[in-house]
């Protein structure tokens, strides 16, 4: 059966109502939220729309992936506590930096030779070193760096932060990669 003859199979008035209602409250109960947000990051009204559409288009085209990949009713939803986060954390700060805007340069250097051993064997090897560099450091932020509290109950989430400094980046930590292959031809 083709997928529009198992829609129409699966249609109901009734349940189309449903799950309206559901985006409904669902929708209008955060999207203040995130109005506030943008607003407290100094957005703009059109920049405050774009979160919100691309938060609709996302959740709406994920619905819609989820609920027909297992054929059951699948809503997905935003985190009303994350917006209420970036209400609670925008004093201060802009919408770049809520934004999380940065930016990193590499320097890559490459060292690679072949040795043909003999006519059948042939080896490849070098290195390859990378050199990340940032010029500036991320705004610090407190919730991150908290510590980790295991999770309790039935799904055992975690709560509490990630126990790591978002300041600490990789700027000039090298990274060595070495390299190395070979090829065998075998008699014919």
């Amino acid at each position: 059966m083709n997928l529009l003859a198992t829609f129409k199979k699966d249609f109901s008035f009734s349940a189309a109502i449903a799950g309206w209602i559901v985006v409904l409250v669902g929708m209008t109960s955060s999207a203040v939220i995130v109005f506030q947000a943008a607003q407290a990051y100094g957005a703009t009204t059109a920049e405050a729309g774009s979160w919100l559409g691309a938060l609709c288009i996302g959740m709406g085209l994920l619905t819609i992936g989820f609920s027909f990949y297992y054929k059951a009713p699948v809503l997905m939803a935003w985190s009303t506590p994350g917006a209420v986060l970036l209400v609670a954390a925008a004093p201060g700060f802009s919408i770049n930096d809520g934004a999380a805007d940065w930016s990193i340069k590499s320097l890559g250097l490459f060292l690679q030779d072949t040795w043909a051993v003999n006519a059948n064997l042939t080896l490849t090897y070098g290195v390859r070193v990378d050199v990340p560099m940032m010029d500036q450091e991320p705004v610090y932020n407190a919730v991150a760096a908290g510590a980790v509290v295991p999770g309790l109950g039935r799904f055992g989430r975690q709560t509490g932060g990630f126990g790591y400094d978002n300041r600490v980046t990789i700027d000039g930590k090298e990274l060595v990669q070495p390299r190395f292959g070979f090829n065998y031809t075998f008699a014919s």
